[in-house]
């Protein structure tokens, strides 16, 4: 018994470890960082906020701005201005200038990737204007806890209600490096008094080339397949025979997307199938218990859905963007095909069709 305790100190010693100790009180974690072009054009404008412990302010925070080449040095510069030394294992989002998003920002993610003390899960926005002004004007707000959580919060509701995608640093990282699929990130602006989230910014590579409004990117998220236990308003002017400047509104509660890419004569095409399952919300007050009105009104939003949806296609084709991974498609079916092929020009050019069916399960209890 002696010799094992002998033994167990010995190896107690022995095996001891280390680790870099971080006081938690002598840290400060950054929660946002924004990134745009600085007024000369030289160089970057880097913007980061974190949380002023102690302040009078109830949600208080510190905000420090820096000209730099990179993000490293602009977070080099922040450190010889903050009074403690900060970390980013705790940001919520990076907010990129729409200015900066057209230039590419993959270079800008680097930093993620290659520190494990990086937060991979911040989402990556792309902002209509200055971030700076932003950040700036949220500080004005009252009674919401902070700009980082406030747009957080803002960016996770617009995401649950399918008017903005789920992007993170990683999932960015993920479609960028897959040569079949590009990134698509959530976007905003300042409007007013208030930050409002306006749709989906749409990136060719890592260069933002479009944008797409908020029900456009329901639609769009809806035929990436991203709408599981979602769900989202679709509002359409009403059938002309209507004679009425109302609209139609319905919520979906479920959607079902097929994609069928085939290879013929050379040619690749695509269809697109889109199931929804919805409730009517918004419906002038008559005949909504008439079979036949009921059949009407599905096979008008079917017409509706698909003539968006194709308007959707042609812009992304138009501008480049295949968000919906059809090359990711192609590759994986046809991989000689896709591997002698330059993808980017032969998706331009590819026949799409959609093919939507829409099943109204209530009609509301008014009729």
């Amino acid at each position: 018994m002696k010799k094992v305790l002998i033994l167990f100190i010995v190896i107690s010693l022995t095996l001891s470890g280390c680790w870099d100790q971080k006081i938690f009180e002598k840290t400060g974690f950054t929660l946002m960082e924004s990134v745009e072009k600085s007024k000369t054009g030289d160089d970057l404008l880097i913007t980061s906020t974190i949380p002023a412990i102690g302040a009078k302010d109830t949600y208080g925070i510190e905000m420090f701005t820096t000209s730099a080449d990179s993000l490293m040095e602009g977070r080099e510069n922040r450190n010889r201005m903050a009074s403690k030394r900060t970390e980013a294992g705790k940001l919520q989002q990076i907010l990129f200038s729409d200015e900066i998003a057209k230039k590419g920002i993959h270079n800008l993610l680097e930093i993620f990737n290659r520190l494990a003390e990086e937060s991979s899960i911040a989402f990556v926005i792309v902002t209509e204007g200055s971030p700076l002004e932003i950040i700036q004007k949220s500080t004005d707000f009252k009674d919401i806890p902070g700009p980082a959580l406030y747009i957080s919060q803002l960016t996770k509701n617009a995401v649950k209600d399918l008017c903005a995608p789920n992007t993170m640093i990683y999932n960015f990282n993920i479609d960028y490096f897959a040569p079949g699929i590009d990134p698509v990130t959530p976007l905003i602006k300042l409007k007013g008094n208030h930050i409002e989230v306006e749709g989906s910014a749409l990136f060719s590579g890592d260069r933002m080339v479009g944008k797409l409004d908020a029900q456009k990117s329901s639609l769009l998220l809806g035929m990436m397949g991203k709408h599981k236990d979602k769900e989202f308003s679709y509002t359409v002017p009403m059938p002309e025979k209507e004679k009425t400047e109302d609209k139609l509104g319905i919520s979906m509660i479920e959607c079902k997307r097929k994609v069928d890419v085939e290879l013929q004569d050379g040619k690749p095409s695509a269809n697109i199938s889109l199931y929804y399952e919805g409730v009517i919300e918004e419906f002038k007050w008559n005949k909504l218990s008439d079979i036949k009105k009921q059949n009407e009104i599905q096979d008008y939003l079917d017409v509706s859905i698909k003539k968006d949806c194709m308007e959707i296609i042609k812009y992304l084709q138009k501008v480049g963007s295949d968000p919906i991974g059809i090359g990711e498609i192609v590759r994986a079916k046809y991989y000689g095909y896709f591997k002698n092929a330059d993808w980017k020009d032969v998706y331009k050019s590819i026949p799409f069709n959609v093919d939507v069916k829409v099943d109204i399960k209530q009609y509301g209890i008014i009729d």
